[in-house]
């Protein structure tokens, strides 16, 4: 059976949310590994970054980037101000580096 769906049904959560949730945690592992290509994780297998879906990762952090700056725009809370503005700035640089490692500049 699927993880998602043992998942899901151990844990009563819907089964669209665990998925979402493990995605995210993995695209998380991913970019945070360092080499951006594989990671695998004991017990559950090893997990790739597709390379034809690379261009539509790039685009989506791009989107994701603008959608700060647009949010930076209606804050006026110093403090969260400044975690936004960190997060672009991780962002910026997670998007500059993935497009050198695959020749996308």
């Amino acid at each position: 059976m699927e993880i998602t769906k043992r998942i899901a049904i151990n844990t009563a959560i819907d089964e669209i949310i665990v998925k979402k949730v493990i995605t995210h945690s993995l695209v998380g592992l991913l970019r945070k590994s360092g080499h951006c290509e594989s990671m695998e994780i004991t017990g559950f297998g090893t997990f790739y970054l597709k390379k034809n879906r690379i261009h539509l990762y790039l685009i989506n952090l791009g989107l994701k980037i603008e959608k700060f700056r647009v949010h930076l725009t209606t804050l006026t809370n110093k403090k969260a101000i400044d975690n936004l503005n960190m997060r672009i700035e991780r962002s910026e640089e997670d998007l500059i580096e993935m497009k050198k490692r695959y020749g996308m500049e």
